[in-house]
């Protein structure tokens, strides 16, 4: 078995592999990541972003441990091309890079070019709606200040946002039962 050094991670190549032999023929490079600071320092610059408490919160949600991953990494990728995701909440709450991540069923049907400036190779439709899911989750994130509330706490704020906000505003009329 051969090893080579990439990033400081170890990848292991093994010759009786059909997938690896073509990856090497091919001129192709592996790279496992083992830590935060090597992924930052393959990238060139550091994660501005809160992952561990973004990570939690999203884990307190019940999402599962892969949809977490999931999140965190888009959220950090859109970050790498947005800049700084607590900075771009207390500018506009992420209503420009949403914009930009926007990109609907008709859009598909025309063809029409990624709106972004996320590079994508694969379906343009489902991976800007992931990346728009772990932006819309950061907000979320952003706006609960990162504390756990349960699941009765964010019914009483929806209830309270929605239902008796427009009732002492006098928004709508009073429900019949």
């Amino acid at each position: 078995m051969r090893t080579t050094q990439i990033a400081r991670s170890s990848i292991d190549f093994t010759p009786t592999e059909p997938r690896s032999r073509k990856r090497v023929r091919e001129g192709l490079t592996w790279r496992r990541r083992t830590t935060e600071e090597d992924c930052a320092e393959f990238r060139g610059t550091a994660s501005l972003m809160r992952a561990d408490a973004f990570r939690a919160w999203l884990t307190a949600q019940g999402q599962a441990k892969s949809s977490v991953s999931t999140r965190v990494s888009d959220a950090r990728r859109v970050e790498s091309h947005y800049g700084d995701l607590d900075e771009a909440y207390e500018t506009d709450r992420f209503e420009a890079i949403l914009k930009k991540l926007e990109y609907s069923a008709a859009d598909r049907a025309a063809n029409r070019p990624n709106p972004s400036e996320l590079s994508i190779d694969g379906n343009l439709y489902d991976s800007l709606a992931s990346y728009r899911a772990a932006v819309t989750a950061y907000r979320r994130f952003a706006e609960d200040g990162a504390a756990e509330l349960s699941q009765a706490d964010r019914i009483r704020r929806f209830a309270l946002e929605t239902v008796i906000a427009q009732r002492v505003s006098g928004g709508s009329p009073r429900p019949s039962l």
